[in-house]
C-alpha cells in the first residue's frame, strides 16, 4: 500500500509541473470554459488507459525499440496539433467565447481531440516505461495487473490536477472575459500548438538523420 501512495504522490507532482497536456487543458478551460477542460481531461485520461495497456502487454518496449515506429507516431502526434493550431488560428473571439460543447458530436469531439493528443505521443509511452517499473515489485499480483493498477492510480491523480486546474482557469477567465482576452487566448492557444508540433517534428528530423 506503501508503494501505491508513493506512486500516487509523484504522479501528483508530475500532473502539476507544466507540460503539453495540462498548458492544453489550461488554454482551452481559459478560452472555453470548464466543461471544455474537463471534456479533455477525461480524453487524455483515455489516452492514458491505451499506454497503461500497451505497457502491460510490453507493446510500448516494442515501440520503444522500433525507431520507425516513434518516428511515425512523432510525425502523426506533429501533424495533428498542427492541424489543431490551424483550427484555432480560424476562430474568432467571439465564438470562441459563446461556443459551447452541449451537442453529443461536440462532446466526442473534444474527447478524441484529447485522446488523440495523448495517444499519438510516444513519449507518453517511454515515460511509462520510465517511472512504472519502478513501482513493480514481484509477488502474488501478476505484473501486468501492477501495470493496470499504476495506469488507474496515475489516471486518477491527472483528473484531480487536470479538472482543478479547469474549473480554476473557467472562473479566472469568467473574471476577465473581453473581446482582447479572448484573442490573446486565441493567439496563445497557436503558438501553444504550434510548439509542440515543431518540437516533435524536429525531434524525429533528428532521430531519422
Amino acid at each position: 500500500m506503501n508503494l501505491y501512495i508513493s506512486f500516487f504522490a509523484a504522479s501528483l507532482a508530475l500532473a502539476i509541473m507544466p507540460g503539453p497536456d495540462n498548458l492544453f487543458v489550461l488554454a482551452e478551460s481559459l478560452a472555453k470554459g470548464a466543461k471544455r477542460g474537463i471534456l479533455i481531461t477525461v480524453g487524455l485520461c483515455l489516452g492514458i488507459c491505451m499506454h497503461t495497456a500497451l505497457c502491460a502487454t510490453g507493446i510500448s518496449l516494442v515501440i520503444s525499440q522500433t525507431p520507425s515506429l516513434y518516428v511515425c507516431l512523432q510525425f502523426l502526434g506533429a501533424c495533428y496539433l498542427a492541424i489543431l493550431a490551424f483550427e484555432a488560428s480560424r476562430e474568432t473571439p467571439k465564438a470562441a467565447e459563446v461556443k459551447t460543447d452541449t451537442k453529443s458530436e461536440n462532446m466526442l469531439k473534444t474527447l478524441l481531440r484529447g485522446f488523440l493528443m495523448n495517444a499519438l505521443n510516444p513519449k507518453v509511452a517511454l515515460f511509462f516505461l520510465a517511472l512504472m517499473p519502478q513501482f513493480i515489485r514481484e509477488g502474488d499480483i501478476s505484473i501486468p495487473v501492477q501495470f493496470v493498477i499504476l495506469g488507474g492510480i496515475f489516471m486518477l491523480s491527472v483528473l484531480v490536477v487536470f479538472n482543478a486546474i479547469s474549473l480554476l482557469a473557467s472562473k479566472f477567465a469568467n473574471l476577465i472575459k473581453s473581446f482582447k482576452f479572448l484573442l490573446i487566448m486565441k493567439w496563445v492557444r497557436v503558438i501553444l500548438f504550434s510548439s509542440i508540433s515543431f518540437a516533435m517534428l524536429v525531434e524525429s528530423v533528428k532521430i531519422i538523420s
